[in-house]
């Protein structure tokens, strides 16, 4: 049985109502990440799955919004117990990504080591495995398969899909409008997708939580993100059988992002929440 939930469905400013990007596959019961954003820990425990139960993460590219809860949810389920190291995959510089990890947390690490020495029992192990993978399949089990493209984004930023027994699931990271992504996404049950929209720049000339002075007036034209009749053309493009928006610059206006959207895509739209079961 495979389920998707929403861990996180914001973007780099801070929002109470949403966390950083996170996507969260469970395969009969184990949780698979895509982005590991601000919050992902906690939010993994709201949802009632064990942090330390993670094996795998894949990143889909270096923008701290989109792996700045790694350090988190490696060092947090460490402290639960875990007991298998956790797979980090991603583009380049993954690796240096993860090992900047151990290093900057270095004084914590080693102060509680030394608070274990003499403990007897099983201890906790603090292992990360980091692999910087490419287009083409990334990882694969008996029970899912990976694979990734790259997308328009940030240089080797990559899209994902995970194949189940029972579901398919594409998540596009951050992109403009790609062929890759679009063949990727074929015929998929779910395309979660980012897609910007943002009301409150339409209004003000920045977006949500930003200063007006620091936002570039063309700011909004030269973002290397979807728009909304752009999302609803990939999703046609691609035959999804239900479309679900995230990586949300507002909380505003939902019923004309999902007018706009449905434009070009006749199929099932989903508006993205935190916490949300899809």
């Amino acid at each position: 049985m495979t389920e998707v939930y929403l861990a996180g469905t914001g973007v780099p400013t801070p929002n109470a109502q949403r966390m950083g990007s996170c996507v969260v596959v469970v395969v009969d019961g184990e949780p698979i990440l895509f982005d590991c954003g601000r919050g992902a820990a906690t939010q993994l425990v709201k949802l009632g799955l064990d942090p330390w139960r993670v094996e795998n993460v894949f990143l889909t590219h270096h923008h701290y919004d989109h792996t700045i809860g790694l350090p988190d949810l490696l060092l947090g389920s460490w402290q639960m117990g875990r007991d298998t190291p956790l797979r980090v995959f991603g583009p380049a510089g993954t690796k240096h990504f993860v090992e900047s990890i151990f290093e900057t947390f270095r004084i914590d690490i080693q102060s509680r080591l030394k608070k274990r020495d003499g403990r007897e029992g099983t201890r906790s192990l603090l292992e990360a495995l980091p692999m910087e993978i490419d287009e083409g399949t990334v990882s694969e089990t008996p029970d899912w398969t990976v694979r990734a493209v790259r997308v328009v984004h940030l240089e080797n930023a990559l899209g994902f899909r995970i194949d189940t027994k029972d579901r398919s699931i594409v998540f596009s990271g951050d992109t403009r409008p790609c062929p890759a992504l679009v063949e990727l996404a074929e015929d998929a049950d779910v395309l979660v997708h980012e897609v910007f929209f943002s009301p409150e720049m339409e209004a003000t000339g920045a977006p949500f939580g930003r200063r007006k002075e620091f936002v570039n007036p063309q700011w909004g034209e030269r973002v290397r993100h979807t728009k909304p009749h752009e999302v609803g053309v990939i999703a046609t493009q691609a035959r999804v059988k239900k479309l679900v928006l995230t990586h949300m610059w507002s909380n505003q206006d939902e019923d004309r992002l999902r007018e706009l959207v449905a434009a070009n895509y006749d199929g099932e739209i989903v508006i993205g929440r935190d916490l949300m079961n899809i």
